[in-house]
């Protein structure tokens, strides 16, 4: 069974916040499927967990089914990884890139990093959702630049005008989405308070038709008690 290096891992974590330029002159283009995938594994679930943790959702009582949310998640990570690869492999190869496809994999998974950071970001009071967006759009082109210069040996003017092209073109459609996203919670949550607003105005109702109800019995009860006093 392969060997997961797990200091290499946490020291090539460290690398690619503090010397990313460093990271990819050195960047290590062949290995196994295996470290690559379970990186990009741990920094996903490392950001849900992050999610977790500031929603308030994290609770002992039903970690296990957590857990088992995780799990059935994982091969939907794997997917969606090895699409992005492709997607990003056949790119690198139309700028000119010899490379194979276990390089560009180990460089997309190099990028996984990127998830929690732009979540934590993201929980920025008022403008974190949209900083959070436009930072991750920034780092993630950095960095994709970094690995198509140092890696792929492409020329940099080439690299950053295409991967600028394309992620403004992603990040139009993404900023568009969040538009319509933040549209919808707003309605959504003009409704509830509207709706909140009704149930609070029904109870009131119905408190005070429960209070005439109660007033009226106590007349009838007046009523009769003094009825045998007056014959």
């Amino acid at each position: 069974m392969e060997k997961i290096r797990w200091q290499k891992m946490a020291e090539d974590t460290k690398k690619f916040f503090t010397s990313p330029i460093e990271f990819y002159q050195n960047f290590e283009k062949e290995g196994t499927l295996l470290e690559p995938i379970l990186y990009v594994i741990l920094m996903t679930l490392f950001g849900e967990l992050i999610l977790i943790i500031f929603y308030g959702l994290f609770d002992l009582k039903v970690l296990h089914l957590n857990l088992l949310i995780y799990i059935l998640f994982i091969p939907m990570i794997v997917l969606s990884f090895l699409i992005s690869t492709l997607i990003l492999h056949f790119i690198w190869v139309l700028l000119g890139s010899n490379e194979n496809f276990i390089t560009s994999l180990r460089c997309n998974a190099s990028f996984s990093p990127i998830f929690p950071v732009s979540i934590l970001i993201s929980f920025i009071p008022f403008f974190g959702k949209w900083i959070g967006f436009f930072i991750w759009f920034f780092i993630l082109w950095f960095y994709i630049v970094l690995a198509s210069i140092y890696v792929h040996n492409i020329e940099e003017e080439k690299a950053k005008k295409v991967f600028l092209i394309i992620f403004l073109v992603i990040s139009i459609f993404r900023f568009v989405n969040l538009v319509r996203w933040e549209i919808k919670e707003k309605i959504a949550r003009r409704k509830a308070e509207e709706i909140s607003k009704k149930i609070e105005e029904n109870m009131k109702k119905w408190e005070e038709y429960q209070r005439q109800i109660l007033e009226q019995q106590r007349k009838i009860l007046e009523q009769q008690q003094q009825s045998p006093t007056t014959q």
